[in-house]
Order: C-alpha cells, then structure tokens, then sequence
C-alpha cells in the first residue's frame, strides 16, 4: 500500500483510451491513490443505450409485467405497482396520449398521427418526450433477464431506497399515512447522473407516486465514481424539493448572506445573482458529502477528472436542464470545507491531498459563471476574479451547513442528515472486508459476503462508502477496481433481496 501511485495508473490510462490526463506527482498518498483509480475508471466505462419501443408494443409489455409482479412482488413492489405503473398505463391509453404518441415519437406501430400541428401542444408534447421514455425503462427494465443485469440494477435500487429513506422520509411528514414511495432507478443514454422528483413525472399523470433516478448505462459494468453522485441526487435534490420552502429559504439566506459580507466587492448585485443561480446544485453537493462522508468528495473530484477534457478541471460553471453547478473547482473546495467539519477525522492529511490535487486547475485570473437570460438559446458567462470567488464560496457553505431555516423548525440541513464517527467505522469495516474479499483467490460464498455488512449493522450508503474507501488500497498489485466495484455490487444486491 506504501508503493508509488503513478505509474500503474498512467500507463493504464493512456493505453486504455488514449487521454492525456495523468495522475499527480506525489509522495505516496492513499487519497490521491483512489483518485487515480476512480479517475481511470470513469475514463475506461462501457457505454450502451436503451431501445425504442412502438406504442402498442409499449401498452402490451407493461400488461404483461403487470402480470407478472401480480405474482412475483420482487420485480416491483406493491405500493410502485399501484402508485406508478398502474397510473402510467392510465395515462398510455387516454385519449391524449393517444393523439400524442404518434406525433412525438413516429413509428409504424403507434396510432395514426394527424398532419396538423397545433403550436400550443408544443409544450405539453416536449414533456410527454422526456418523461414517456423514463416511465418506461423504469418499469422494464426491471423484466430484463440477461445474465448480472437484474444483480446491477438490484445494487443501484439499494442505494437510491436507503439514501431516499434516510434523507426524504425521515425528514418529512407527509400529509398521506404512508411514507412517501422511493424512486425508482434506470440506466440511461444521458451524460450525467441526474434525478426526477414524482412531481415532475405527475406532469404525466397527477397520482405517479414516485420519482426516477438515473445513471448513465456505462456505469452499469464500471465507473465505480459516478455511482458516488447518488448522495448528490437523493439526499441533495430530492430532500430539496421534498421539504416545502427550504429551497427558497436556503437561496434567500445565501444572497444575504453574500451582500452582507461582501458589500465592498465591485459589482456585488452581479456576483449575488449568479450565485443565486447556483444554490441547488452547490446544496445537492454538501447533502451528498453529509450522507455518504468524505469519500464522496473523492469520488466527485475523480468523476470530474475522468469525464472533463484532458482531466483538468473546468473553471467555467455548466448547465444540465434548468440547473447551474459552479466550476469544478469550486465544487471541490466548498466540497473541502464540508470535510472539515467531521471534527472527529483526521482531516489534515484528507484536506491537503485534495487541495494538492486541485491545485493545478485553479485559474490565475477568473472564473466564469453563468448569467441566466431565458429571452437567449445559448449561454452567455460572466468573469468572477478568483480570490473574490474563493471568499464568497466560503460564505455560502457557512450559510448552508449552519443557518437554522424556518421551515425546518429552526434546525440546520447539518441535524437533518450527517455522517458520523460511528458511519465512517462502519464503511471502513466494510472496506476492508471488500478488499479481503478481493485479494481472496477464491469466490466468496453469498453467507461470508452478507457477513460483512450485517455485524457493523449497516446501509446501502455504507456499503457505497466502503468500495470507494477501499479504493484507496489499489497499489495492491493484485487489487483491481473491478473487483472492488463487482464485490460492492453483490453485497448490495444481497441487502436488496433480504429487504423485498
């Protein structure tokens, strides 16, 4: 564990794809070491996408799984079958889903499309376009029955269920007497992972009762950092929009906030405005660190590594749909100062592996945010003067992690949802129960691989922690990040079939 981390990696990565990214020069150090790994991980991932299917083809197989989860409750539970399948078939077979299909997705086999375009449906069609697809897979894709794939897709519902239950349902009280239904979770052919609270898909009909959650289908076989992006998703957005007005409360103390202790800054009423445009995302990162602990700040780091252009950081904000996230590096650093207040870490030796690591990508001159303009199709950015950037980033984490918000009943996000001592031993135990498992030349027997959760009477996100720990041992010469992704795979899907 103590051999240099460079090497194996770098000619890992070149001869495998060809990028000029490289690992950081430095003395051996288990964080960079699992940076690297995840790193090369994400660049290497498989990649695939979901088929089309006709409308009446559509109606047909989802009459069938109906059927089938009738007797087999495993495949979809009870409370998913009436809250979400039941009503998305309602809505396939109304009249206006009718008229729609045929328009907005063409194909021999769906109803007879009029020529006639109204202009106004244009709108309700582009929703129909996004949300018909995602309803679908969510629903089929749990009927696939190649060889690992319902295994995969088992381990990916565990930990959506377990950080939906630990951030949402624990932190709400739902008007209804049963707890609010968790997402369901498909393999998509977008770019980024990302997460549909049930309200927007009741834009296709009012009684769906649960969300969707989604991570790109090459991160179904590898990739083991972007399944570290599910804290963000679940215990960030979800929790978010699940609480009423804490969105709302959340950006209106961070803009006073920035007024208040930046009012000497040229032009402050601009860089309030684009920070304000950033409040989502920037809160969806902390939540994420607070429910999966520090390895998913490293994981964060290592997915941007792998996915940006020649692995350097981007010093501009980006846009996915109607959310602003802030440059890499920001993310990063507000990420750091999260870290640092787990008092009961060893957080020196942690902070500065990763403010080496990042070191490199932090521009001389400015960042670039976003300045939002819904009159323009196209994004126009603003400069931010780093070092001013780097202070008000600083703001804005003390603003999220320790303001007590009306609508939490004076409490902070921090008392909602946090990781403690006790999980972070918990993951650890898991960790190097994985690594065991992995150096074992023998396959571990299903009893042995449940034992390794059930003594530290742990969750899904522990289990996620702990292969992104265990990481950081693949100096290893005989450990390799894809039997630490297979290994966290089985044990999640064991916890899956022991909870359905």
């Amino acid at each position: 564990m103590s051999s240099s981390v460079s090497s194996p990696i770098s000619v890992a990565v070149s001869g495998a794809t060809g990028s000029a990214w490289a690992p950081v020069d430095a003395q051996p150090d288990h964080t960079v070491s699992a940076i690297n790994a995840l790193t090369h991980d994400i660049l290497v991932a498989n990649q695939g996408k979901p088929s089309r299917i006709g409308y009446h083809e559509l109606i047909d197989r989802l009459i069938d799984f109906q059927k089938k989860c009738e007797d087999k409750c495993e495949l979809l539970p009870r409370e998913h079958q009436e809250k979400f399948l039941a009503p998305f078939l309602d809505f396939l077979v109304s009249k206006k889903c009718k008229e729609a299909f045929g328009k907005i997705f063409p194909d021999k086999m769906a109803p007879p499309a009029s020529s006639d375009r109204d202009p106004a449906e244009d709108k309700i069609y582009k929703v129909y376009r996004k949300l018909i697809p995602i309803a679908r897979e969510a629903l089929l894709q749990r009927d696939i029955m190649e060889s690992g794939y319902d295994r995969d897709l088992h381990a990916f519902q565990m930990i959506v269920s377990d950080l939906f239950a630990r951030a949402v349902v624990q932190n709400t009280s739902p008007d209804e007497d049963a707890p609010p239904l968790y997402p369901l979770v498909i393999w998509t052919d977008s770019d980024t992972p990302w997460t549909y609270p049930k309200e927007i898909l009741q834009k296709l009909d009012k009684n769906m009762g649960a969300g969707v959650v989604g991570l790109p289908s090459q991160f179904r076989h590898g990739g083991l950092a972007a399944w570290g992006a599910l804290g963000h998703e679940v215990a960030g957005h979800n929790l978010l929009h699940a609480i009423p007005n804490l969105l709302e409360e959340l950006r209106d103390f961070v803009v006073s906030e920035i007024r208040k202790n930046h009012s000497k800054e040229k032009n402050i009423e601009r860089m309030v405005s684009l920070w304000s445009n950033c409040v989502e995302e920037t809160a969806s990162d902390i939540l994420g660190i607070l429910a999966l602990g520090p390895s998913s700040l490293i994981s964060m780091l290592a997915y941007f590594r792998g996915k940006r252009e020649q692995g350097a950081l981007e010093k501009r904000a980006s846009r996915h749909g109607n959310r602003t996230h802030p440059p890499d590096y920001l993310r990063i650093f507000m990420g750091v100062l999260v870290i640092q207040q787990f008092s009961f870490l060893k957080i020196n030796d942690l902070t500065d592996s990763l403010r080496r690591d990042i070191e490199r990508d932090k521009p001389t001159d400015c960042f670039e945010f976003i300045k939002l303009d819904e009159k323009k199709d196209y994004l126009e950015f603003e400069p931010m003067p780093v070092e001013v950037a780097i202070k008000m980033a600083r703001t804005v984490v003390d603003a999220i992690t320790n303001t007590k918000f009306k609508c939490l009943r004076k409490l902070k996000v921090t008392d909602l949802i946090n990781w403690t001592q006790d999980d972070e031993e918990k993951a650890k135990g898991i960790s190097d129960s994985i690594v065991a498992f992995c150096l074992n030349p023998e396959p571990a027997p299903k009893n042995a691989l449940s034992m390794a959760i059930y003594p530290h009477e742990s969750d899904a996100r522990h289990v996620l922690a702990g292969a992104l720990i265990a990481c950081s041992s693949i100096n290893s010469p005989d450990l390799r990040i894809k039997n630490i992704f297979d290994t966290m795979k089985e044990l999640l899907a064991l916890r899956y079939h022991t909870v359905h």
